[in-house]
């Protein structure tokens, strides 16, 4: 199968629910990720920095907040008023400016938020 089509394929499966799909090599495959260094979609990083201005909460998930786009996010999420929560094991620039901050293990952490909002 060509890349294209084995890459839409996985990508179907990844959003109807299905686990992880697996490379042919055998390996997990993660559809529609960006590697450090790949350029963002343009229409999907309008619309993250749209959805950043117009939150309630903003959590910031596994980074360190140095880089961007997430960290300049977070500053228009606090300036649009939105409560701010930073899961990371790392310090970041922004840990005093957050409502709430913890550097518990994020598979703990995710579990507990989803149990804990979805009951």
């Amino acid at each position: 199968m060509p890349p294209a089509r084995t890459a839409r394929g996985a990508q179907a499966l990844w959003e109807a629910g299905t686990a992880v799909p697996l490379c042919p090599c055998g390996g997990p495959w993660k559809p529609a990720t960006i590697s450090f260094g790949q350029n963002l979609v343009a229409d999907d990083l309008r619309r993250a920095f749209d959805a950043a201005g117009d939150c309630d909460l903003f959590v910031a998930a596994g980074t360190s907040l140095v880089v961007g786009p997430v960290n300049r996010m977070f500053t228009i999420a606090r300036s649009g008023g939105a409560s701010t929560a930073i899961l990371t094991a790392s310090e970041t620039p922004y840990d005093s400016e957050a409502d709430f901050k913890t550097t518990a293990p994020l598979e703990d952490v995710l579990p507990a938020v989803r149990h804990r909002v979805l009951g």
